[in-house]
């Protein structure tokens, strides 16, 4: 989506088309602002899971009683494996999948520039 309507914003540019070149740069700023709201939330979870993990590895259960130890080892057992926020359950959402979207919807402008 980012691809396409840089796409149609640069076209709308060349045809000198004032009131669709503002709309389709505002479409372009609001999928990339959302996309980034995505992956920042995504980075977030990921950050919050792991001040968690390292705090319940790092406490010292074995002065607990013995149901607040055992609900602890319960969250240290779930913490070996990191929280993340997925897209479509294939694509994990953060800060560096974000540059990924950008670079990626970049190079298919370039290639849709080229081709044209």
């Amino acid at each position: 989506m980012l691809c396409l309507v840089g796409y149609y914003v640069i076209m709308e540019w060349e045809n000198h088309n004032i009131f669709r070149l503002c709309a389709f740069f505002i479409a372009l700023i609001m999928f990339g602002f959302n996309v980034f709201i995505y992956c920042y939330m995504g980075d977030q979870v990921i950050d919050q899971g792991d001040k968690v993990a390292l705090t319940a590895c790092t406490l010292e259960w074995h002065h607990l009683p013995d149901t607040k130890a055992r609900s602890l080892i319960l969250l240290i057992a779930i913490s070996i494996t990191p929280l993340k926020l997925k897209a479509g359950n294939f694509i994990d959402l953060s800060l560096r999948t974000f540059g990924s979207i950008v670079r990626m919807s970049l190079t298919y402008l370039n290639l849709l520039r080229s081709v044209e």
